[in-house]
């Protein structure tokens, strides 16, 4: 759905978005920016923006801890014995869709790195610009294609150094 929405004010849209990253309710976000619920309402379906603050805001690790300890406070309550298989076949599925949700989120977590990778660093500005800067329209897919792949593998490599040898 995202693909076919057009955005008419792309600058009221992105402070819309900031807005609503930074935990603003969409009522607040509308009478800020000038537009209605119903359009912030649908951008925030649209675009993921709940999935993507809720990636920033709790960590995949937090919510299996949370779980992991629902769990073992059921195993140790003796006193409940009636629905403790089902609440335990429940969270079980909660892990299992984590899991499932863990590869998108994996995914939001590396494209936000690797935008801030890129705006972060001056260096990469002339080698964007002069990249993208070719004679033939034919051939600015292709420099697109090599300017990708080149920014990324300055971004693993960054990354690399980054984590503590083992």
């Amino acid at each position: 759905m995202a693909e076919q929405m057009k955005i008419r004010d792309q600058a009221k849209f992105e402070h819309a978005r900031a807005l609503f990253m930074n935990g603003m309710s969409q009522k607040e976000i509308a009478r800020h920016v000038g537009s209605t619920e119903a359009t912030i309402s649908k951008w925030v379906e649209a675009f993921g923006w709940r999935e993507i603050r809720a990636a920033e805001k709790v960590t995949r690790p937090q919510l299996i801890n949370k779980i992991l300890q629902r769990i073992d406070a059921l195993l140790e309550d003796e006193t409940e014995e009636r629905g403790k298989d089902d609440k335990l076949s429940k969270l079980a599925k909660a892990i299992e869709q984590l899991d499932r949700h863990a590869n998108i989120v994996s995914l939001i977590e590396c494209f936000i790195a690797f935008s801030m990778f890129i705006e972060r660093r001056e260096d990469l500005r002339k080698l964007i610009t002069e990249s993208l800067t070719v004679s033939k329209k034919a051939d600015l897919f292709g420099a697109f294609v090599r300017l990708l792949t080149r920014l990324q593998d300055l971004f693993i490599e960054e990354r690399r150094r980054a984590q503590p040898h083992e």
